[in-house]
């Protein structure tokens, strides 16, 4: 059964990471269907693309020490899409990476929505406080999160 709970384990975070490498490679070739499931719908952003890419990297490589860096670096990027959303100052990290090919008459073209950037920072945190100390305490928050991530 632990091999079951393992495997699984492993599929998740590959898909997660594939998932997001998928929309990344569609933005720096233009290949429309993998940034949009469907022509009407809203394409996922360049930075919510690579977040997904970074956790689902981090989720493989846990015990390892790179996982800090990827970690850290999810969380900067979607905390700093949160603080630009609060305070609605532009730090210029929605097209850091990538300009923005779409004309959907955004107000703020590339950023990444604001429920995606708070689960980005809840989950890279407590991930990161996981990494650190794997306590009991730890491990609830990390439940804790990703149900308010999957609300």
């Amino acid at each position: 059964m632990k091999n079951f709970w393992s495997a699984t384990y492993y599929l998740s975070s590959f898909l997660v990471a594939l998932l997001g490498s998928l929309v990344i490679i569609g933005w720096l070739n233009d290949y429309i269907f993998l940034i949009k499931i469907h022509p009407n719908f809203t394409p996922m952003q360049f930075n919510t693309a690579l977040c997904f890419a970074l956790l689902g990297l981090s989720l493989i490589f846990i015990r390892f020490k790179v996982t800090y860096f990827l970690l850290t670096t999810t969380f900067i990027i979607a905390f700093g899409t949160l603080i630009q959303w609060i305070t609605g100052v532009d730090f210029g990290l929605d097209q850091f990476f990538i300009t923005t090919q779409f004309g959907n008459n955004e107000l703020f073209p590339g950023r990444m929505v604001p429920n995606s950037a708070v689960s980005f920072s809840l989950i890279s945190i407590f991930l990161l406080l996981f990494k650190i100390n794997n306590n009991y305490f730890t491990s609830r928050l990390m439940v804790a999160a990703s149900f308010f991530a999957c609300v």
